[in-house]
Order: C-alpha cells, then sequence, then structure tokens
C-alpha cells in the first residue's frame, strides 16, 4: 500500500509541475501578445499621422491648382485605411490586455 501511495504522490507532483509550467506558459504567451498589440497600435497611430498629413498636402496641392483629385481621394482612403487599422490594433490592445488579466488571475472589470 505504501508503494502506491507514493506512486500516486509521485503522480500529483508531476500534475502539479506540469500545470505550473502551464500557467507560466499561458502568461509568457499573453504578455507577449500584448506587448505586439502595443506595438501595433502605437505603429497604427503613426500611419495615422502620416495619412492624415498626406491628406492635407494633397488638398493643399489640388487647391493651389497642382494636384488632381484623384490624388485627393486616394489620400483621404489611405487615411480611412489607416483609422481602420488603428481601431482594430486597439481592439487587438484591449483584448491581449484581458487574456493577460484572465491569465494571471486577475478580475477583470
Amino acid at each position: 500500500m505504501t508503494k502506491q501511495a507514493e506512486a500516486s504522490v509521485d503522480s500529483a507532483k508531476a500534475n502539479l509541475e506540469t500545470a505550473s509550467l502551464n500557467v507560466v506558459a499561458q502568461v509568457n504567451q499573453a504578455y507577449t501578445d500584448l506587448k505586439t498589440a502595443q506595438l501595433r497600435s502605437v505603429t497604427a497611430a503613426t500611419q495615422v499621422a502620416n495619412a492624415a498629413e498626406l491628406v492635407r498636402i494633397s488638398e493643399g496641392r489640388y487647391n493651389g491648382g497642382i494636384g488632381t483629385f484623384l490624388e485627393v481621394q486616394d489620400a483621404q482612403s489611405s487615411l480611412y485605411t489607416a483609422q481602420r487599422n488603428l481601431l482594430a490594433a486597439k481592439t487587438d490592445l484591449q483584448r491581449a490586455n484581458a487574456r493577460l488579466q484572465r491569465a494571471i488571475g486577475a478580475s477583470i472589470l
């Protein structure tokens, strides 16, 4: 009976170690995902600023008679795409933050 008990204790220890390693891996992955999402959000915000400046320049060129309306439309389309990408990046950032909070056992409110 003692050998069975020892085997059960060893099995429980192995299961605990496996569970601990899984938790550490989940937290590490969630943290990495959060940092990646933060960088994407910063990059997307920069792209929005650049696209807005391109719209300003294109409109100025068009109003000055040296640019085309198509140039303005292309710039506006780029701005719309950049804004959409920023929104997606912010959404991903919120999701990554929630996953990290869940992984570390924090309450999400």
